[in-house]
Formats: C-alpha cells, structure tokens, sequence
C-alpha cells in the first residue's frame, strides 16, 4: 500500500472519530502482491468516506456500539450501528453531495499460533478480538458495503492490485 493510499484511509477514520481500535490500516503487502486471495473475517467496522473538489471527509463510521455520522444528509438515517446500508435513495443524495464516494469494510483477521486460546464472545455474543488480530480498511462496492454488517463473519476475495480492495464477499451467516 502506497503512503499517500494509507494516509488518505487514516484521514478518513479520523474525520469520522476515528476508533483507534481499527487497528493496522496498510494490508500485507504478500496479500496484494499477486494473484487473488481469500480471507476470513469478521467486519470490525464500516465506514463511508466522501470528496468534495479537493476535500475529502469522514462521512460516517458504524464501529461495535458506536454509529457516528459526520455528515448531515447521513443524521439520523440509521437507527443503529448493526444496521448500516445505503439504498438507491440515499445513494443518490450523497452523489449530489459529493463527487466521490468511498466505502470502506474494516475486517479483523486473527493469526492463531499453538498455545493461543480461542477467541472469547463478548457480551452481545459476537466474537472479540484473538491475540494476533490484525484490522485492515479494505474499499468495497456499495453491494458488498450493505451485504455485511459490523459483526458478521465473512469470507471475502480480494482484488489484485495495490490498494486492498474487496472482489466478492460473501456473509457467513446472522450474528
């Protein structure tokens, strides 16, 4: 991932409120570097970034328990950080608004080594994060955006290429 790529991610979290939480936002080069490959995850968080002429700012971010929205065509449009997804409807009102728009799935790997102990549930049931968990901010189309929630288990290819992209996702079941 190039510098001005991971800087532009971190921004993005930050002008949301960022959650430090996120993690590692620069993917593993090995991953990028050639030929597709697949990974398992669970969505960390989700967060749309938009642009403006030379601007570009945190529109919104959905992070376990926390649903900020820096953007106010997106204030009170979800009820809840489990249920972010923007329709045809909605989707329009932000191109109007911006010139470009970013969708962002922030997905926890976890590398379990012999002796680690599994991953424990957390109160609402789903699973915290494993000793040697790494975050990574991946973009993604507005279909695989909506298709997974924070929370969820998927398993998603990812595009060749530098910048760490989504290809297809699929959900692995309801949290």
């Amino acid at each position: 991932m190039n510098r001005r790529t991971l800087l532009l991610s971190a921004a993005g979290l930050a002008a949301t409120g960022g959650v430090a939480a996120t993690g590692a936002l620069a993917a593993d080069e090995s991953l990028l570097g050639g030929g597709s490959t697949t990974i398992d995850a669970v969505v960390e968080a989700k967060s749309i970034t938009g642009r403006r002429a030379d601007t570009r700012s945190g529109l919104i971010l959905a992070h376990r328990g926390t649903l900020s929205a820096e953007s106010e065509v997106l204030a009170g449009e979800f009820e809840t950080w489990r249920d972010v997804t923007v329709d045809d409807d909605l989707h329009d009102r932000l191109r109007f608004d911006y010139l470009a728009l970013q969708f962002t799935l922030h997905l926890r790997t976890s590398e379990r080594r012999r002796g680690d102990r599994p991953t424990e549930r957390q109160d609402d049931g789903s699973a915290g994060a494993a000793r040697g968990s790494t975050v990574t901010a991946y973009e993604a189309d507005r279909g695989d955006f909506n298709a997974a929630q924070v929370g969820d288990r998927v398993s998603v290819r990812l595009a060749d290429g530098r910048v760490p992209r989504v290809a297809t996702l699929s959900v692995a079941g309801d949290h």
